[in-house]
C-alpha cells in the first residue's frame, strides 16, 4: 500500500515538472520570438534572419516555425536577395503545404524571378520566362485568388518584354544581313506573340524583308547553301513566302491606319 502511494506522489511529481519546465520552454519561446520580430520591424533584415535562423534552430518544435521560415524569406525579399528569397518560399511551401501562408508563398517565388528580369530586351530573359511558368501554375492553382489581376498586369508586360527581345534579335539578324535568322526570328514572333499589335508591324516587315532577300540569293545561284535554315527551299518557295509577308504587311498597315483615323 504504500509503495502505490510512493509511485502516485513520484508521478505527480514528475508531470508538475514536466508541466512546469514545458511552460518554462514555452516562455522563453515567446520571448525570443518577440525579440526576434522586433530586429525584423526594424527593417534590421540582415540581422533578422540571423536571429530567426537561431531561434529555428532552438526551437525546432515551436508552434511559430512556419511563421518564422516565412519572415526568412520575407526578409531575403525585402534585403532584395530574390534569389535566397526564392528558395526559401519554395522551401516554406514544401515544409507547410497545408498552411494559409502557401497561396502568399506562391505568389512571392514569382515575384523574386520578375523582380530579378532584367527590363533592358537586350539582355537576358530566362528570369522572365521563369516568372510566367510561375504565374501560370499558380493560377491554376487558385483562379479566384486576389492576386490574379496583379499577376494579369505583370504577366502581359513580362510577354511583350519577351516579344520585344525577340524583336530586337530579329532586326538585328536583318542588320547584319542574315536574313535565314531574322526569317525564323520574325516568324517566331507573329506566331508567338500574335496578340500583342506593337510587334506585329515590325514581324512581319522583317519577315518580309528576310524572305525576299533569301528568294533573290537562291534565284542567282540554287546551289547555294549559305542560307543554312532554308537551305532545302527552292527559291519560288522562298518566293511565296515573301509575298504572304507582303501581303500580311499591307493589311497590317491598312489596319493601323483605319485605328489611327477612328481616333
Amino acid at each position: 500500500m504504500y509503495n502505490r502511494w510512493l509511485i502516485l506522489l513520484i508521478f505527480l511529481f514528475v508531470s508538475s515538472s514536466c508541466e512546469t519546465t514545458k511552460d518554462s520552454a514555452e516562455q522563453s519561446s515567446d520571448k525570443s520570438f518577440a525579440k526576434v520580430k522586433k530586429v525584423f520591424k526594424d527593417k534590421n533584415y540582415e540581422m533578422a534572419i540571423s536571429k530567426l535562423q537561431e531561434y529555428r534552430a532552438k526551437y525546432p518544435f515551436s508552434k511559430r516555425i512556419a511563421d518564422v521560415d516565412l519572415m526568412i524569406a520575407d526578409a531575403h525579399f525585402l534585403d532584395s536577395e530574390y534569389e535566397a528569397a526564392s528558395h526559401d518560399y519554395r522551401s516554406y511551401v514544401s515544409l507547410h503545404p497545408s498552411h494559409s501562408k502557401v497561396e502568399y508563398a506562391r505568389y512571392q517565388t514569382a515575384e523574386c524571378f520578375w523582380r530579378s528580369a532584367p527590363e533592358k530586351i537586350d539582355r537576358e530573359s530566362e528570369f522572365a520566362k521563369m516568372a510566367i511558368k510561375e504565374w501560370r501554375d499558380f493560377q491554376s492553382a487558385y483562379p479566384n485568388s486576389e492576386y490574379n489581376a496583379d499577376i494579369n498586369k505583370k504577366k502581359k508586360e513580362a510577354f511583350t518584354r519577351l516579344a520585344k527581345k525577340v524583336e530586337f534579335i530579329s532586326k538585328f539578324y536583318c542588320q547584319q544581313k542574315q536574313y535565314h535568322s531574322c526569317a525564323l526570328r520574325a516568324e517566331q514572333l507573329v506566331r508567338d506573340y500574335a496578340s500583342y499589335p506593337e510587334v506585329q508591324k515590325s514581324a512581319v516587315t522583317f519577315a518580309a524583308k528576310a524572305y525576299r532577300q533569301l528568294a533573290k540569293e537562291k534565284a542567282k545561284d540554287p546551289k547555294d547553301v549559305s542560307n543554312i535554315l532554308f537551305r532545302d527551299l527552292t527559291a519560288d518557295q522562298l518566293d511565296q513566302r515573301a509575298k504572304k509577308y507582303e501581303s500580311l504587311l499591307s493589311n497590317v498597315k491598312k489596319l493601323q491606319s483605319k485605328e489611327s483615323k477612328a481616333k
